[in-house]
């Protein structure tokens, strides 16, 4: 709505003065004393001004979640067993289907919700998708790829409704790997997606020929040391972007705009640990979605949600003035061959054992030599540069062993030691233990995981001595958000859980006191130190 349309529809102001009013306050014209005085004019000015104002905040707030729902379905998560063997009744959410371009009703929200509306009821019992089997009936890979139409009569529907609402299809999607990035920015002609400040690592996904695109890669923020996945999405405007988000509680999640650092405005979402970008740019839709890991150390920050100021730093890390330009499949080829995959080294892992109490955390794999395994682990490694080590005898035996972490994060990722392959073997491995945690004074190594299930995620802290025994185990539910305390974590047959404070957990976590190590780059390792 214009200013003018607003004015107008005051009933005591005549239209001549709305005209000269909104003349006057564009300079085109002076006061004319004989029709309106110049007092009077500038407070129909200032009342436009004011139109526009609110108008333009209720522009800039107008985009929620909400606005880009497609549909909702009722999830029923039947009765289950946990871990420790505990019953978990049955329960029921709501996920919701959120488009990823257009809202309030526009041109592809409809198609979306109309294309996900036929899909759902079209071939139940995938009766059809299974005679196809691998596309023997040649549907275009226009359409089986990029639309998952696995039958003519899906292709028909599909141009349908593209042709009802004035849309256009999309061509075959084209992937890319981690070491073709490069080839995702050339043949786009982007420069980046996000700031110059932000350390972005292992990319990959796959694009259009017409510029949208779907990329996954991991994001550290300058200053800080933990790593984000981060999922960034752009679906051009005129064009049919098939796939859609799936959240929980819609309306439970905080929601704002935002202005970010680059004067961007942005819709910012935020759930327990999750974060959603929306970004309207004009020609086109940005979602980028992101959570934290919640697997922090001890006397790091704790797993908390996602903090407004948290969630803004993060947005202001994104490149949102993004214009993806069109290539063709032919072109993208050529330059994929400026990109060969990197040639691997001959792997060094001959098996793995389990440690003596039998739990499968963590397991140890068995290298063949201690330099094998480093050549092949900084070959392998998409984070080869940031990898560091030491070598010490941690558990005084008199066998040394080699400490390998991260110096962004400050975790230990594993330790490398010459060990028996059994008791009663002569022969001695090279085995490595996977940690992604911490060494602490005794000495006691810390692992931690995670277990996803349908409703939650169990975030598991073990800690063993060097043999392998555990000696406390913790967990965290993301579901209940409750901490528990295994009580007889020494004896694997007895697994029985008790309830604890987020206060309790962190007073046992900090009562192991992290060992320093003089580490070095990994790039420059030496059996000599």
């Amino acid at each position: 709505m214009k200013a003018m349309d607003l004015l107008v529809g005051f009933g005591n102001v005549k239209d001549s003065y709305v005209i000269s009013a909104e003349e006057f306050r564009q300079g085109k014209q002076k006061a004319q004393s004989k029709r309106m005085s110049t007092r009077k004019m500038w407070l129909i000015a200032a009342v436009i001004a004011l139109m526009l104002l609110l108008v333009g905040c209720a522009v800039a707030y107008v985009l929620r979640l909400q606005d880009m729902r497609v549909g909702e379905k009722t999830i029923t998560q039947e009765a289950w067993y946990g871990p420790a063997g505990e019953y978990v009744p049955p329960t029921e959410w709501v996920s919701t289907q959120l488009s990823l371009q257009g809202y309030n009703s526009s041109p592809e929200q409809q198609a979306l919700r109309e294309w996900l509306d036929f899909k759902e009821q079209y071939d139940p019992d995938y009766t059809l998708l299974n005679e196809n089997n691998h596309n023997e009936s040649g549907i275009p890979d226009q359409y089986y790829i990029t639309y998952d139409c696995y039958t003519f009569e899906m292709m028909d529907k599909l141009n349908e409704i593209l042709d009802k609402y004035n849309l256009k299809p999309l061509g075959t999607w084209i992937y890319y790997q981690r070491w073709e990035t490069p080839l995702f920015y050339e043949a786009l002609q982007l420069d980046s997606l996000c700031c110059p400040d932000a350390d972005v690592e292992r990319m990959a996904g796959y694009f259009s020929p017409e510029g949208s695109f779907h990329a996954e890669f991991s994001q550290i923020l300058e200053g800080e040391r933990e790593d984000w996945l981060v999922t960034y999405i752009y679906a051009k405007n005129q064009y049919f972007y098939p796939y859609y988000s799936s959240i929980r509680n819609i309306e439970l999640w905080e929601q704002w705009n935002y202005t970010t650092a680059d004067g961007t405005d942005v819709l910012l979402a935020t759930y327990e640990n999750a974060l959603i970008i929306i970004c309207d740019c004009g020609d086109g839709f940005i979602h980028i979605s992101t959570e934290n890991n919640m697997l922090n150390s001890p006397y790091e920050n704790t797993a908390e949600p996602m903090t407004r100021q948290e969630a803004e730093k993060i947005a202001d890390s994104f490149n949102y003035s993004i214009r993806p330009q069109p290539c063709t499949l032919a072109e993208v080829e050529a330059m994929r061959s400026d990109y060969p995959m990197p040639e691997k080294q001959t792997s060094p892992y001959i098996g793995f054992r389990i440690t003596l109490d039998g739990r499968w955390f963590p397991r140890e794999e068995i290298a063949d030599t201690f330099e094998h395994y480093i050549d092949f682990l900084l070959d392998s490694s998409p984070n080869a540069e940031k990898l560091e080590y030491c070598i010490v005898d941690l558990d005084s035996d008199g066998e040394q062993e080699i400490i390998v972490g991260r110096h962004d994060t400050g975790r230990i990722s594993q330790v490398i030691k010459m060990d028996y392959a059994n008791p009663d073997s002569k022969k001695k491995e090279v085995s490595y233990r996977y940690l992604n945690g911490y060494i602490y004074d005794g000495p006691v190594l810390e692992s931690i995981d995670e277990l996803k299930y349908d409703d939650c995620t169990l975030i598991n802290h073990f800690y063993r001595d060097c043999s392998g025994n555990l000696i406390e185990y913790l967990r965290y539910n993301t579901a209940t958000k409750m901490w528990e305390r295994e009580t007889s974590p020494e004896d694997p047959d007895i697994e029985t859980w008790v309830p604890i404070t987020a206060s309790e957990a962190r007073a046992i976590q900090n009562a192991y006191t992290p060992i320093s190590f003089d580490m070095k780059p990994l790039s420059q390792f030496s059996m000599n130190g």
